[in-house]
């Protein structure tokens, strides 16, 4: 699928930031039963912002993915159409030869004179 790899990077940046610190949320807290927050709340902070924007980039993803698909389908649908279509000039109508004449000197005549 020719998706830009962004979002994929993205979401690997995301995915390392994210185990990155929960390991600092695991060493702050240890096996302690007590924890100043303010060293512990910005880790959780952080790690509610993360999540959110893995939610945000999946969600784009999806939309992203339904927009190809459409995009693919309209593609295909106009490729039957265009291929089952008779040439251009074939769809023409033969027009007759008083058509061509007018009574107007120098002024061509594109509809036909009854």
């Amino acid at each position: 699928m020719p998706l830009d790899c962004a979002p994929a990077v993205l979401l690997q940046s995301h995915t390392h930031t994210h185990t990155h610190t929960r390991t600092q949320v695991h060493d702050a807290v240890g096996g302690s039963s007590a924890v100043p927050k303010g060293s512990v709340f910005p880790l959780f902070d952080r790690l509610g912002a993360l999540h959110l924007a893995v939610a945000e980039e999946l969600r784009l993803l999806v939309v992203r993915q339904r927009l190809y698909e459409q995009m693919e389908e309209a593609r295909a649908q106009v490729r039957v159409r265009h291929s089952a279509a008779p040439p251009l000039g074939a769809t023409l109508p033969q027009l007759p030869s008083q058509a061509l004449t007018t009574p107007f000197p120098g002024v061509p005549c594109l509809c036909p004179i009854p």
